[in-house]
Formats: C-alpha cells, sequence, structure tokens
C-alpha cells in the first residue's frame, strides 16, 4: 500500500515539474533529508525509469550529499540489473551511486571480502559500469576516457592478464561500444573481438555469460556493419538471435526483452543486405515481443515498443510498404505524443524523431503539404532541444534540417531548402572538429544535399565546389577505411558527374560517372543488393550524359545496360523500384527515338506504362505525376510509329485519371 502511494506520489510529482517551477524545488525537498527508507528509493528509481527527469536529478544528488556504502552499493546493483539501462534519469542516479562506491572502494571490497575477485577486477567492473552510464546522459569523452581506465585497472601490471576471465570481457566488450559511439572503429573492432573470443572459451558459460556473449556480438555486428563488412556482421548477428533464442527457453521474462533487440538488430543487418522481406520478417517478430511486453508492462515497454515501431516502419519503407510504414510510424508518433505530453523534457526529442519518420512516410506517398507540416514541427522541437543540451541534441538537429531541406527542395521552394542545408553543414562541421571520424561523413552528406540545391537555383559553380568537398571526404575515408565509405562515394561522383553535365563538361561528367559505374561493378559480386541500384542510377545517368555528347550509339548501349539492372533489381523488390525501371524505359525509348528506331521506341514506351501501372493502380495520389508523364510518351511515340495504342491498357489509366480526387 505504502509502494502504490509514493509511486502515485512520486509520479504525479515528477510530471508536474515539468510545467512548475515550484514542483521542482517540491521534489527535492522529498529527498533532501539524510536517510530515505529503501522503500521510496526503489520506488523513486522505478519513476525515473518509466517517467524520466528531474527525479532521476534529485535522487542523484541524495545519493551524492547522504547516501552510505551500502545503500549506494544497492541502488547501483538495481540501476544495473532491474532498471532501463538507456534511460537518462535512471542513469543520473546510477552515475552518482557508482561514483559513491568507488570513493569508499576499500570499504566496498572489505564488504564483499568473500566475493572471488581481485581488488584490479573490482575496480574495473565499477569503472565499466561509470562508463556506461557516462554514455547514457550523453558525456561520451568521459565514458571513453573512464572505459579505458577500466582496461588498465583489470590488467594492472599484469601484461599478460588472464584472457579466459568473463570479467574482463565485459569491459572489453564496454570499451567497444565507447570507441564505437565515437567513430573509432578499428579500435573498436579490436576490444570487441576480444571480448567475443574470450566468451566463446570460456568452458562452461553460464546464462549470463551466454547472454553477454549475445550482447558482444551484436556490438561486434553493428561494428563490422559500420566497417562496410556486412555479410560478416549478418552472421555475427544471426548468432547472436540463436543464443537468445535458446536462452529465452529456460528464462523467457528476463531475457525477452534482450531477444527482440536481438531480432531488431538481425533485421537491421538484412535491411543493409538489400534482403528487405527477411528483414521485415524479423522487425515484426520484435515488434509483437514488445506488444506483449508493453501489454504486461506498459509504463516499462512502451518506450520501446515505439521505437521499435518506428524501426519497422522504416523497414516497410525501404520495401515499398507505403502505406504500412505510415500506419506504424503513426503508431509510434501517437505512443511518443503521450508521453511528451507528461514528460517534454524526457521524450520531446523521441516525438520529434517520430514527427521526422512520420513526414518520411507522407512524403513517400506524395502527400508533401503533409509531410512539410511534421518536417517543419520535428525541426522546430529539435532546436529547442540543442538550445538545452547542445552536444546531445545538435546532430539530430542537423539530420532534420537536412530532411527539411531535401523535401523543399522536391517542392520547388530551392531558396528555403538551402537555408536549411547550409544550416545543417555548418553544424556538422562543427561537430566534426570535437569527433571526425564520427562526423565528416556527415559533413560531406550534407554538402551533397547543399549541392544539389545550389545547383537547382543555378548555382552551378558553388554546387561543383560543395560536392568536389564531398567527393574528397568520401575519397579520403573510403581509402582509410577500406572501401567502407564507397557506396557514399559513389553517389557524391553521381551527383558530381550531373553537375558538370549541367555545366556542358561532358567530358569530365562522362569520365566522372564511369568511376562511380568502375565502383559499382567491382563490388556488384561481394554486395548485389547495395550495389546494383547504384549501378543502374550511374549508367542511367550515363546514358543521359552520351546523349547529351552526341555519342548516341554509346549512349543507347549505357542505357540498355541500366534497363537491365533496374530489371533484375525489380524482380525482387517491385514495389520499391519500379518507377526508376520506368523512368530508364522512358529513356531508352528516347535513344531509340534518336536513332529513328521508332517501332522499338514506342514498344519500349508502352513497358513504361505497364511497369508503372500496378503501382498507380494502388496509389493514385502518389503516382499520377508519373503516369501521366508515361502515358503522354507512350501515346507520342506510338502515333510517330503508325502504331495503335493498346485500349486495354489505356483505358482504366485514364478512367483512374479522370476520376475525382477524395
Amino acid at each position: 500500500m505504502f509502494a502504490d502511494a509514493t509511486y502515485n506520489a512520486l509520479t504525479r510529482l515528477t510530471r508536474l515539474a515539468y510545467r512548475k517551477r515550484q514542483a521542482s524545488r517540491w521534489l527535492e525537498k522529498a529527498f533532501s533529508g539524510d536517510s530515505l527508507e529503501p522503500a521510496t528509493i526503489e520506488v523513486a528509481l522505478l519513476v525515473a525509469a518509466e517517467t524520466g527527469n528531474p527525479i532521476g536529478t534529485a535522487l542523484g544528488a541524495w545519493i551524492e550529499k547522504h547516501a552510505n556504502p551500502i545503500i549506494s552499493l544497492w541502488i547501483m546493483g538495481l540501476c544495473e540489473n532491474e532498471l532501463n539501462k538507456s534511460s537518462p534519469a535512471v542513469g543520473e542516479a546510477a552515475l552518482a551511486a557508482t561514483k559513491k562506491v568507488l570513493q569508499f572502494f576499500p570499504e566496498i571490497i572489505a564488504i564483499r571480502k568473500e566475493a572471488d575477485e581481485t581488488e584490479g577486477i573490482a575496480r574495473a567492473g565499477l569503472l565499466s559500469n561509470l562508463s556506461h552510464w557516462l554514455s547514457v546522459v550523453g558525456r561520451s569523452q568521459e565514458a571513453l576516457a573512464t572505459a579505458q581506465h577500466a582496461l588498465e585497472a583489470h590488467n594492472g601490471q599484469n601484461p599478460e592478464p588472464d584472457r579466459s576471465d568473463s570479467s574482463l570481457a565485459l569491459v572489453l566488450n564496454n570499451l567497444g561500444q565507447r570507441l564505437h559511439d565515437l567513430g573509432d572503429h578499428d579500435d573498436a573492432l579490436r576490444a570487441t573481438r576480444d571480448a567475443v573470443k574470450i566468451l566463446r572459451s570460456l568452458p562452461e558459460a553460464q546464462d549470463r555469460d551466454r547472454a553477454l556473449l549475445a550482447a558482444a556480438l551484436i556490438n561486434l555486428g553493428n561494428i563490422l556493419s559500420r566497417q562496410g563488412h556486412r555479410r560478416r556482421a549478418l552472421s555475427v548477428v544471426e548468432e547472436a538471435v540463436t543464443i537468445m533464442r535458446e536462452a529465452i527457453k529456460n528464462r523467457s521474462n528476463d531475457l525477452k526483452p534482450d531477444y527482440a533487440t536481438s531480432l531488431n538488430n538481425l533485421s537491421n543487418m538484412l535491411l543493409d543486405l538489400g534482403r528487405k522481406e527477411e528483414a521485415i520478417a524479423a522487425g515484426a517478430e520484435a515488434v509483437e515481443i514488445y506488444r506483449q511486453l508493453a501489454n504486461s508492462k506498459p509504463n516499462t515497454f512502451t518506450v520501446n515498443l515505439a521505437k521499435c515501431l518506428d524501426n519497422q516502419s522504416s523497414k516497410l519503407s525501404a520495401a515499398g510498404h507505403r502505406q504500412g510504414a505510415l500506419e506504424l510510424a503513426n503508431e509510434s508518433l501517437s505512443i511518443r505524443s503521450r508521453l511528451a505530453k507528461d514528460n517534454p523534457k524526457a521524450f520531446t526529442s523521441d516525438y520529434a524523431l517520430s514527427l521526422h519518420n512520420v513526414g518520411t512516410c507522407l512524403l513517400s506517398l506524395g502527400l508533401r503539404e503533409e509531410a512539410l507540416e511534421k518536417l517543419n514541427e520535428a525541426v522546430a522541437s529539435y532546436r529547442d532541444l540543442a538550445l538545452q543540451v547542445p552536444d546531445l541534441y545538435n546532430p539530430r538537429l542537423a539530420r532534420s534540417l537536412n530532411n527539411l531541406g531535401g523535401l523543399l527542395r522536391e517542392l520547388g521552394r530551392n531558396e528555403e531548402a538551402l537555408d536549411y542545408l547550409k544550416e545543417a553543414v555548418v553544424i556538422r562541421q562543427q561537430l566534426a572538429l570535437d569527433v571526425p571520424l564520427a562526423f565528416k561523413p556527415l559533413v560531406a552528406n550534407s554538402l551533397n544535399n547543399m549541392a544539389n540545391c545550389l545547383s537547382a537555383v543555378g548555382r552551378l559553380d558553388e554546387a561543383l565546389a560543395a560536392i568536389a568537398k564531398a567527393v574528397d571526404i568520401y575519397r579520403s575515408m573510403s581509402a582509410d577505411f577500406q572501401g567502407v565509405f564507397q557506396e557514399d562515394l559513389v553517389m557524391a561522383l553521381n551527383n558530381s558527374g550531373t553537375m558538370l553535365s549541367a555545366m556542358d563538361r561532358d567530358i569530365d561528367a562522362v569520365a566522372t560517372t564511369q568511376e562511380a559505374i568502375a565502383i559499382c561493378k567491382s563490388r556488384r559480386a561481394d554486395e548485389p543488393d547495395v550495389f546494383l541500384p547504384h549501378l543502374g542510377t550511374c549508367l542511367h545517368n550515363l546514358g543521359d550524359q552520351l546523349h547529351k555528347s552526341a555519342q548516341l550509339q554509346e549512349a543507347l548501349a549505357a542505357t540498355r545496360e541500366a534497363v537491365d539492372v533496374r530489371r533484375e533489381i525489380a524482380s525482387r523488390a517491385p514495389m520499391a523500384t519500379v518507377p526508376e525501371l520506368a523512368s530508364s524505359l522512358y529513356s531508352l525509348s528516347e535513344r531509340l527515338t534518336a536513332l529513328d528506331r521508332s517501332v522499338e521506341a514506342a514498344e519500349v514506351a508502352k513497358e513504361s506504362v505497364e511497369v508503372l501501372n500496378p503501382l498507380f493502380q494502388d496509389n493514385p495520389t502518389a503516382f499520377e505525376y508519373k503516369m501521366l508523364f508515361f502515358a503522354e510518351i507512350y501515346i507520342d511515340k506510338s502515333k510517330a510509329a503508325g502504331l495503335e495504342l493498346d485500349a486495354d491498357l489505356m483505358l482504366p489509366i485514364v478512367d483512374l485519371l479522370d476520376s475525382p480526387s477524395d
């Protein structure tokens, strides 16, 4: 009864404190005494996990001032084992408790003298925990330094530490995560591989060690994926999922969240390799698990469900299931809207992310004005957050500005778009000064987008200068990281070729695009699902560039190859890639017309209408503009060739185009 009353009171007081400064002072007074009942502390931590700050900050201040070593050790254990380990509010309390335990380290060792661990190992474990919580509250540089101290404490003066020690694996895995957070992927890979090697070598691994192995494998998979080793990353994460699937048979309730996390990572890896339907299946299983968990413990797992829904929405969108993607994104937005209303400080960031995702989904359905409304609101939210905590939210603000600028460019509002894109470049350049490995690729991404916008407003010299900087960054990073950024380099080269062509520098344009094509072909066998789409795009553009420079036969050959590539892609994922195939078919009809092969041109133009028609029939609003264009081309080409139109094909299209809009 006491726990329920305390829980309700602290929850209401925490929510009130977001809106009224007086309530914040009341909350501080609730934790101002020299001592607190353990039950009160436990309830306060639960409220922090479910509701967010300021209660975590208030409890952390009390721990720092008043908690003794025993209470601090107990609080640290609660935060480590029973609460949300990604919650910043819990992180504030956990940080204070872990620091207090380290402060009284000799006494703690005396209390735990029966534990089978040396002083160095015990201190290393505490430092590793401290590193994790520093990362949770956004203090990434301190988190890395502390993780490095943890490894030094574990190894001590021994140059050859015990490599079969699971405690060392825990320290190494945490160090790998912190290095990965800051973009040092090579050192992260070494540390995490060492952790996995140790855990695999344990002769009789306990459940805890098996769960740690799965977590280390997931971290290893993420690092490998970031380095471009997507197939190896997938294999590693599949192993983690297998381990967790076996583990939940014995401890289903305890490990279900970890199993769902492993499924979500598996889904991401499959998507990276272009295996979209398999990615959707794995993601759907993760969503179902979180739905069950959220139904049984809504305060604990609703946040995770919203995140999982957003992830699954992105995968559905990538596979061309646009309406389904919007439905899940809206469900996530609805959840996060409620959470942000109750606790704006803790959940406004998540709400802004969902606004961003819904806007992206609306854009894919052709609902541009609705998309613009959501993306504008997301930018406004991130701008407010970045003023309060710039280190944490400036990266997200830059991403949102980047996407809003892209949408405005699509709407033809290029001057407005340019303002947002320039702001994104400035923010990311500043971030790259502190953490170059993590943010230099994002600077290149924003420069690429800004170049597109400058080109659209006719400022071609500035556009070419911006895209040249992006190419230089990607080329340098691709060389430094063994081809990791080759996909980004291909896209930047392709854009550069397009801009050079617009400036009538046809020879340079062709050479630049051919460089991009050569990279795609060299990587096609290893990662076809990644590089085939880029190959199709580059070949399509090369055909345009060769046609412009009057190399008609060469243009025809390049465009035919583009059609072949895009036809292969569309056979695997038709919903997402058919519009690109239709576009290349249109270009092929133009190449044939230029060579006076009018009958073939008409036949190819007809095929462009045929391949787009199923998507148009399913969603006329999204594909009306494209269908009007391709249908008109088909009519013109047929007339020029003296061929009759296919009435069975065209009449349903005309009927749908002529029908009133909803």
